[in-house]
Formats: structure tokens, sequence, C-alpha cells
């Protein structure tokens, strides 16, 4: 620890708990969290919890959702539905900040086979939008480009369906 904090007397636990609160806001990046919700029938079950991620990178928006099962006999489908709300603008050739925002939304959904190996298997099922998704939003012909300015994903939820089960994990609002 460098002799300036000592003197001010910040313990160094206190410096690493605002480096970890931090964190997130300095990666600006896909960051994983839980779901906040679970049901299931049958044998299938998740080993250990999956995690969700989303990012936001040159006008697209990408949410993913991993994880492990067991229990899931010979494999199954992974289906990842949410709620997409975006607001959309236009930028001018000048490239000044976004006008005639609009927000619109759509629905989407996203869904990946997976196989396993004695009941327990991997997946991970991935869906993007972008500005081309919003058919309903144009700018002036000539005068501007159409940009995706935010994106919201919606109670995102995932669907694991195999033949001994389905399980359902409901994630939280998530804007990425």
């Amino acid at each position: 620890m460098s002799e300036s904090i000592r003197k001010i007397g910040i313990p160094t636990a206190t410096i690493g708990v605002a480096i970890m609160m931090l964190a997130p806001v300095l990666l600006q990046g896909a960051f994983a969290v839980a779901p906040v919700s679970q049901t299931r029938s049958g044998g299938l079950h998740f080993v250990g919890q999956p995690d969700l991620t989303v990012s936001k990178t040159d006008g697209t928006a990408t949410v993913t959702v991993e994880g492990e099962v067991a229990g899931a006999g010979t494999g199954g489908e992974a289906i990842l539905t949410t709620n997409v709300v975006a607001t959309v603008g236009c930028i001018n050739r000048g490239g000044n900040e976004p006008t005639g925002l609009q927000e619109s939304e759509e629905t989407l959904t996203a869904s990946e086979p997976f196989t396993t190996d004695h009941g327990r298997g991997t997946f991970s099922v991935s869906g993007s939008v972008s500005i081309e998704d919003f058919e309903d939003f144009e700018c002036p012909p000539g005068q501007a480009a159409e940009t995706l300015v935010s994106v919201v994903f919606e109670d995102p939820t995932l669907t694991i369906e195999a033949q001994t089960g389905t399980i359902t994990a409901t994630f939280a609002t998530i804007d990425p």
C-alpha cells in the first residue's frame, strides 16, 4: 500500500471494495447476472446456475445465456425470449447528437439445441438486435444515419426443454 494512502488512513479492505464496485463501470463490456426465479419439472436441473450476459457494440446489442444441465437424457433445446425496448434516432452528417428519437419494441427469440454425455450437457444461446431490426423507423433520406441509441432487454427468459423435463429461468430487466 502506498505511503500516502496509509497517512490518510484508508484501510486496504475499503480500497478493495471500492475497486470491485467500480469494475463493471470501468470494464464497460459484457457482465454476467444470475436468474431471479426458476421453475422446473421432471429430473432436469441446472448444475450451478445459468449466467446471462449482455453487450452493446457498434450499434448491435447481444444477450447470451450459458450454463450446464444434468438429468437431460439424450439432449434438448435452450430457448431464449425477451422483449427488446430500443430507442432509435438519426445522426446527421456532422455527427451531432441523435435527433428524432423514437422508442420501438420487438420480441427476440433464439434457440439452440444441445447434446449430453450421460444426461449432462452445456448450452449457450444468443440473440442480437441492431438498427436493421427496427423496420418501422427511418431517417429522412440522404440527411442522416439511423442509429441504435439504447436497448433494454425486458425480463429475459431461458427455457430448457429435454425429454426428462423443462426448466424456466427468468432474469431481471437489463440494459447493456
